[in-house]
């Protein structure tokens, strides 16, 4: 009888074990899960959806403080940056990938690698044509910058930007890039940077207006400047709502 006993406790915890859940916690699914996500995320042939699903779930890795696992989904996404075809991305797709592998790495406590995803974004921008265009991402790309290298290397940017605003034909859109990239400058204590920039405007009356309204904070200009600069960052550009 009591073979038939330990038969059956051995029986009954096997039907257990065989029960959704049992022998794992649900973290552990959670990891398990997330591990197939990414092996079905490398198999997406289209390197926009495989990136998008790529930083998201590095986004829940990290999130969770599994940050070796989010680390190295980030690895991968920046394969997939790496290796997408000249058309296969647009350039606000390939500066905001560069930017939210700057940032999740940033939350994953990795600054060397978002360092260089800061400089690959950065060495892109540069390539942008028109020059003109290449206005659009770099206040974004100079506050990533400011945030995982510092105040020095983000006016550096905003400095070289002034440079590229200056090509901007339409004389309104160009002052308030003038505008907003000085204000920039000012924010990262570059003052004489935020000056010359805004010398590069050749109309003393404008510049001195402009600088009596930065000091009061009342610019007549910044509304435009969420047309002129684009959002480049994880949460505008890839995040997506229906994950958790």
């Amino acid at each position: 009888m009591k073979t038939i006993g330990v038969s059956m406790m051995a029986a009954a915890a096997m039907l257990a074990g065989c029960e959704p859940g049992a022998g794992f916690q649900s973290g552990d699914r959670a990891a398990i899960l997330m591990r197939l996500a990414e092996e079905e995320a490398d198999r997406i042939s289209s390197p926009k959806d495989r990136l998008t699903r790529q930083l998201n779930i590095a986004n829940l890795q990290i999130g969770e403080r599994r940050h070796a696992d989010g680390r190295a989904t980030l690895a991968r996404a920046r394969a997939t940056l790496e290796s997408a075809g000249k058309d296969e991305l647009t350039d606000h797709e390939r500066i905001s990938g560069w930017v939210s592998i700057s940032e999740l790495s940033r939350h994953a406590g990795d600054y060397p690698s978002a360092r260089s995803a800061c400089q690959e974004g950065l060495g892109f921008l540069r390539t942008i044509q028109p020059v003109a265009d290449r206005v659009q991402y770099l206040r974004g790309l100079a506050e990533e910058l400011r945030k995982c290298i510092g105040k020095a290397a983000s006016a550096k940017v905003l400095r070289e930007g002034g440079q590229w605003v200056k090509t901007v034909e339409e004389r309104v859109r160009r002052r308030a890039a003038f505008t907003m990239v000085a204000h920039d400058l000012f924010l990262c204590d570059d003052y004489d940077g935020g000056r010359d920039v805004l010398r590069l405007e050749d109309d003393t009356t404008w510049r001195t207006d402009t600088l009596i309204q930065l000091a009061g904070n009342a610019i007549p200009s910044k509304p435009m400047w969420n047309q002129i600069a684009r959002p480049v960052t994880f949460e505008a550009t890839y995040k997506r709502a229906d994950y958790k």
